[in-house]
């Protein structure tokens, strides 16, 4: 029996905000480019070229990657002014880590930005008027700014800055080219219950020499978390997908190599921003993933969308679709659509009978486990088309009838055949 085949990128977005979802994957609205991604972006374009052994250095990966962002903007200069912001910034913030500058009490700041004295020094050093220039030109090639309540320095100059800081940050952990199978490699976990999670592993790292099919898989988390810490890594998703995958080659780019495995003999979680690492292995929640991985998978069939947008307008601030949620057509959006609803709670009472039909005999309950999986997963290809879905219910119910009589079978047998 074929799996049904969940993306957990989908997952991930639909347990961010499942209104997101639907913007990008029911509506097809194609996700605006944003400046808030562009670090991501950057560093794992760098990865693959440097890896790939396209370039020497995972800098000049990382710039290589914002030059033909430049170039397809038509600013050819733009590398240049982004290179010296990013020049004055990291330089002040390292006088900061230091200790050239302190709190009042000796302490160094955690937050440097945050400070007066940060301000006054790209305002003397003249980033901050470079800095608006550059915001200018992201508005001008269409990327989406954050609404920022007070933003006294440039977006798509700390977006670039931080891409040199974070690589700075993490070259003395990053494994050595010789032992990296490949970058951004797709792979599959196998969850109980009919599901199949695709991901794909920043890195492939051969793992120990004693145990030569074993490897490393990474995970990258590059947006800023107040605090980052062991649970946190230990209860990510794409933690937990990546501990159980296995190689899925169908899905990797024309031209790649193929990556393969046998074991993973361990997950590291790499925080970007401070170069943090954090190591798993073995022991995944299976059942907090198949618990997760099965609900958001069935809100996600059956249309069901509560936008995040209800907590606040905070909480959407650097949404690429957030102009969709709070433009003048919110209050008509229809959120939730009545006859996917419908079907769901009607599916949800079909299930309940088959329960209660099955009832302490082990055996027919196995089976008609398998037989609502197979009808759920047939309702799902059938999309929105309705009468698909009835066919399918009724060619369901027509399978499960009892086997006619022999006796029945007359003239030659000619309806016995055409039935089989």
């Amino acid at each position: 029996m074929t799996d049904m085949l969940v993306a957990l990128d989908e997952v991930l977005t639909y347990a961010r905000c499942p209104l997101e979802w639907y913007w990008e994957n029911r509506a097809h609205i194609e996700r605006p480019e944003s400046v808030m991604t562009l670090m991501a972006d950057a560093v794992r374009a760098g990865l693959g070229f440097f890896y790939g052994g396209f370039v020497p250095t995972l800098v000049a990966g990382v710039e290589m990657a914002w030059r033909d962002w430049a170039r397809d903007w038509d600013k050819s200069n733009l590398v240049t002014d982004l290179s010296t912001y990013a020049g004055e910034r990291n330089a002040i913030l390292m006088s900061f880590r230091n200790g050239d500058y302190k709190r009042p009490g000796g302490q160094l700041y955690e937050v440097p930005q945050m400070t007066a004295k940060f301000r006054d020094l790209m305002h003397t050093s003249g980033a901050l008027k470079l800095g608006a220039a550059l915001d200018e030109t992201a508005r001008s090639v269409g990327l989406i700014l954050p609404h920022s309540v007070e933003k006294g320095f440039s977006v798509l100059g700390d977006a670039y800055a931080d891409c040199l800081d974070a690589v700075r940050q993490n070259l003395k952990t990053l494994p050595a080219r010789s032992i990296v199978k490949g970058a951004a490699v797709p792979y599959r976990t196998r969850i109980p219950g009919g599901l199949t999670l695709l991901g794909v592993a920043d890195l492939v790292v051969e793992g120990r020499p004693d145990q030569p099919d074993a490897v490393i898989l990474e995970v990258h988390q590059f947006e800023r978390d107040p605090y980052v810490r062991f649970g946190l890594g230990a209860r990510d998703l794409r933690v937990i997908a990546a501990t159980l995958a296995e190689p899925n080659p169908e899905a990797r780019p024309e031209g790649a190599a193929a990556v393969a495995w046998r074991k993973v003999d361990r997950v590291d979680f790499r925080y970007w921003p401070t170069g943090e690492v954090y190591n798993f292995r073995g022991g995944a929640n299976l059942g907090a993933l198949q618990m997760l991985v099965s609900a958001a998978a069935r809100g996600m069939r059956q249309g069901i969308v509560v936008p995040r947008a209800l907590s606040g307008y905070e909480d959407c601030r650097d949404c690429a679709y957030r102009d969709l949620c709070w433009g003048e057509a919110w209050q008509e959006l229809s959120l939730i659509n009545p006859i996917d609803q419908a079907r769901a709670e009607a599916l949800t009472r079909l299930a309940s009978r088959v329960r209660g039909a099955v009832a302490g005999d082990d055996a027919a309950a196995a089976h008609a486990r398998q037989a609502l999986l197979e009808i759920e997963r047939q309702l799902a290809a059938d999309g929105d088309d309705s009468q698909a879905q009835c066919e399918a219910l009724a060619e369901a119910f027509h399978t499960l009838q009892p086997a006619a009589p022999a006796q029945a079978s007359a003239n030659g047998g000619r309806h016995a055949d055409h039935a089989g």
